[in-house]
């Protein structure tokens, strides 16, 4: 049964990898055929991300880094490092890893990006659990749920399976130390925050951490339960990472269990996916359990054949270099944050400083010239009001003269039409009508004359007396509106009938109706002093 179960395992990875590539090839495509340097970075994202092994990853996002360079596309930069320094780490280089990690937290931390944050924080741990200093790890994995904790719902909505696998990381450090509870309890609580499908690539880390528990702890038939269904969840995932791992524990099950022969197919099944990905630390380990199991069955010329294949990848992975560049980028790091702390509290005390200082001055510097020019603005406007006022006081006169003027003439001219009316009854028929044409004609003109030449003086004074007047009455007629232009001169009744050809009946009449249009009739206010305010 476990055999069949084999080869449908391998059937499926066969079938999954080629559907990886047929991606892969399409995405190519899609890429040569985009102009815009933003859109092809994201493509080279993606291209990374279904890589067939870590070497073509790391081109994908070493171009996009190129990209981002020659352009400038500071907004990309954070994420590009973020997964140049995650394919670096699958690749097994960690103290690259850790250098872009670094670069894309400090860029994370100046835009206020908490996922991305969240996201470095957790593969910083990462390295640090990879090279043995499993209390720096969980240290930055407690970081990395802090800033989890601290994001607003919305920005949480696509971060479940991230809080999934930290609960995974935190129980594998803890599984590293044997405390195997603690461990369980982080296991189970990313498998309780991982139900949607859409986190079945996480369920696949989860169930395999929890079958490393057991094995530990040799409750055997409970791992290879896990791992089974682990391994069930990466063929769907298409993740020839994980798969690396599914067969690297399987194998150590089957060799706990004493089924050799199992054991070492799902070794080198892990062991040509490893190759294929270019990951040196699965490699190393594969390597090393090759070798127990060549030894335990006696083929000693393949157990040491295996034996150096696992000191070469070890080597590779863990020399003092390695371990000394990354201490080193880690000091550097916190050295340079402390000084930027550092600097910016010196600079924004300077900053409070020269802020409340500048305040005071600008405030003073503004209240002074407030106050000069409101006290200039006020006697120019006191100036330029005394000056109006002469100004209005003197056209009045001037108006009030003129109207007199016509008043006169006006008087004049109706004492030549009564001289002319009187000279009439002398007359014979047809002198006569001619008398009475030339009357009405002279009084005509005289009206016409009169109204004109004064509405024509009134409008240069009091230019929008007028319109404010209809604005507020549009029922006044022609006629009450010269009536109220002469009383806004304080013309009497007696003087407003002799210019008008009017009766002082019909005057009285008149105001009455404007004070009526007006909405005054039943109130004390003056209506001369009404119109004077208009």
């Amino acid at each position: 049964m476990n055999r069949v179960l084999m080869v449908f395992v391998l059937l499926m990875t066969c079938i999954l990898v080629s559907g990886n590539q047929y991606k892969e090839d399409s995405l190519k495509h899609v890429y040569k055929s985009l102009e815009q340097d933003s859109a092809r970075i994201k493509i080279l994202w993606e291209l990374s991300d279904n890589a067939d092994n870590y070497i073509s990853a790391i081109e994908y996002t070493n171009e996009a880094l190129n990209l981002i360079e020659d352009k400038g596309i500071d907004q990309m930069k954070a994420r590009t490092y973020f997964k140049h320094g995650a394919n670096l780490f699958l690749l097994g280089s960690y103290d690259d890893a850790l250098e872009y990690f670094i670069e894309s937290i400090k860029i994370a931390d100046k835009q206020g990006d908490g996922v991305l944050k969240m996201r470095t924080l957790n593969n910083i741990g990462t390295v640090y659990d990879r090279i043995g200093k499993y209390d720096e790890a969980l240290d930055y994995y407690i970081k990395s749920m802090d800033v989890y904790q601290r994001m607003n719902d919305g920005a949480l909505d696509n971060e479940s399976a991230w809080l999934c696998y930290l609960y995974g990381n935190i129980g594998s450090i803890y599984l590293t130390k044997n405390e195997f509870t603690t461990a369980e309890t982080y296991f189970l609580k990313g498998l309780n925050r991982c139900m949607s499908k859409d986190n079945d690539p996480v369920k696949g880390v989860l169930y395999n951490n929890l079958g490393k528990l057991y094995l530990t702890t040799k409750e055997l038939d409970k791992a290879y339960d896990y791992l089974n269904k682990s391994l069930q969840f990466r063929i769907a995932a298409g993740d020839k990472n994980e798969l690396v791992k599914s067969y690297f524990f399987l194998g150590v099950y089957y060799c706990t269990i004493d089924e050799f022969e199992n054991a070492k197919a799902s070794l080198e099944k892990g062991l040509h996916l490893s190759k294929e990905t270019g990951s040196l630390d699965w490699t190393k380990w594969i390597y090393k359990y090759l070798y127990f199991l060549h030894k335990r069955q006696g083929e000693t010329n393949k157990a040491l054949v295996a034996h150096e294949h696992f000191k070469a990848a070890s080597d590779s992975l863990m020399n003092e270099k390695t371990i000394s560049d990354i201490a080193r980028i880690q000091m550097q790091y916190e050295y340079e944050k402390k000084e930027q702390l550092k600097d910016s509290k010196q600079q924004r005390i300077r900053f409070i400083y020269i802020l409340i200082i500048s305040f005071f001055i600008f405030t003073t510097l503004i209240i002074t010239l407030l106050y000069i020019l409101a006290k200039s603005r006020s006697r120019r406007t006191m100036l330029e009001n005394e000056r109006l006022e002469k100004d209005l006081e003197l056209k009045n006169k001037e108006l009030t003269t003129n109207v007199m003027y016509l008043l006169k003439k006006n008087e004049f001219m109706n004492t030549i039409s009564n001289r002319l009316l009187d000279f009439k009854s002398k007359l014979k028929g047809d002198n006569r009508q001619t008398i009475l044409e030339i009357v009405n004609e002279m009084q005509t003109a005289a009206d016409e004359e009169v109204w004109e030449e004064f509405e024509m003086r009134f409008q240069q004074v009091h230019n929008d007396f007028f319109d404010n007047l209809k604005q507020v009455s549009p029922e006044l007629s022609p006629s009450e509106l010269k009536v109220c232009a002469f009383l806004r001169l304080n013309m009497k009744t007696k003087e407003i009938a002799a210019i008008t050809h009017l009766s002082i009946r019909t005057i009285e009449v008149t105001r009455s109706n404007i004070r009526k249009k007006l909405n005054l009739t039943h109130s004390d206010v003056n209506l001369i002093n009404y119109l004077n305010e208009l």
